[in-house]
């Protein structure tokens, strides 16, 4: 049980939610304490003219505004994430092009070595391949088997991914079967 001054106390009072026991100390006390029965008289006078105010009237179209000003503040928050986007790539760009601004040559002869780089070892590779399968006449068939091999069972649609599917559809169109009848 609280005290008949806290805070507790009053709300519960206010709302109609004391017990019965509760009830009655609240009435002894509203008896001997001059200061609560006043304010309870102030806070039930108050309760009858908030309850005899009528309810103010919504304006018109309030449902359609509402919905207007939601949508308008999506849009509005949509434009200026873009815009932040847009903004955000672009001082990202000009803080590698004045990071990176100076070395943007020596960047770019780089990327042209490495690319003329790549070509010269992939022709270096071609070479040697075309060398093993002249010299060796054994490692031809060989390589082929194992490469046709990869390519029939290990590849996505290869042989043993389309009996996979196979086998799975008649599975599934046997339970479905099952199911039907």
């Amino acid at each position: 049980m609280w005290d008949v001054h806290s805070d507790e106390w009053w709300m519960h009072a206010l709302e109609g939610t004391l017990t019965g026991e509760e009830q009655r100390v609240w009435e002894l006390h509203l008896c001997e304490c001059t200061a609560c029965r006043e304010e309870w008289a102030a806070l039930a006078q108050l309760d009858l003219v908030l309850n005899a105010a009528p309810e103010p009237p919504l304006p018109v179209n309030f449902a359609q505004n509402t919905i207007a000003k939601v949508l308008h503040a999506q849009r509005r928050r949509r434009v200026w994430t873009i815009f932040g986007s847009i903004a955000t790539l672009f001082l990202a760009a000009v803080i590698l092009l004045v990071a990176f601004g100076p070395a943007l040559p020596e960047i770019s002869r780089a990327a042209a070595a490495i690319n003329v780089s790549r070509d010269v070892l992939f022709q270096a590779l071609m070479r040697i391949a075309v060398q093993v399968i002249a010299a060796g006449k054994m490692f031809t068939p060989v390589a082929l088997g194992v490469a046709a091999a990869c390519f029939f069972f290990l590849m996505p649609n290869g042989v043993l991914a389309t009996l996979a599917i196979v086998m799975m559809r008649k599975k599934q169109a046997a339970q479905y079967i099952e199911v039907q009848s």
